[in-house]
């Protein structure tokens, strides 16, 4: 896994980004996360949006 720090990718390559970048090119820093807890809170997300999305069509179905 990366460091933490600013990487840049441009034409196909990753590079730590050091100096000025490229208009074109995609700056990005890795999260401060594990994939397991990046995934975990994805998941909380998509169970706490689904339940109030459920609930809204009820409400809107008993009118």
């Amino acid at each position: 896994m990366m460091n933490n720090g600013a990487f840049v990718s441009h034409g196909g390559k990753v590079t730590r980004a050091e100096g000025p970048q490229p208009k074109d090119a995609l700056l990005f820093t890795p999260p401060k996360q594990t994939p397991d807890q990046i995934l975990r809170s994805e998941r909380e997300s998509w169970v706490r949006n689904s339940k109030l999305i459920q609930s809204r069509l009820q409400e809107a179905t008993k009118r």
